[in-house]
């Protein structure tokens, strides 16, 4: 199946929990949007993107093109990426 924005955000709760900053389910997106840009520079804007897309999806009730899936995917590649940066300067 396509990956949804709702997926890719799991997923990277998930990635930041494992490199050492667990994030509770009370944590709003925005919040975490926020906290990445202090705590993650090198994957804050593909994780601003990835929630973006989750925000439109789950709360506005749009779904997401073909093209935006793909946006998707690579911004959620990209953010995990960035994780890492942080967690070996880390």
């Amino acid at each position: 199946p396509p990956l949804t924005a709702t997926a890719a955000y799991r997923q990277l709760r998930r990635r930041l929990g494992r490199s050492g900053a667990p994030v509770p389910d009370s944590v709003p997106p925005l919040r975490l949007r926020r906290e990445a840009e202090t705590r993650y520079p090198a994957a804050a804007t593909p994780m601003a993107r990835v929630i973006d897309f989750y925000l439109r999806e789950s709360f506005g009730g749009e779904p997401l093109r073909d093209d935006e899936r793909e946006e998707l995917k690579e911004a959620l590649t990209e953010a995990q990426r960035g994780l890492r940066v942080k967690q070996r300067a880390g």
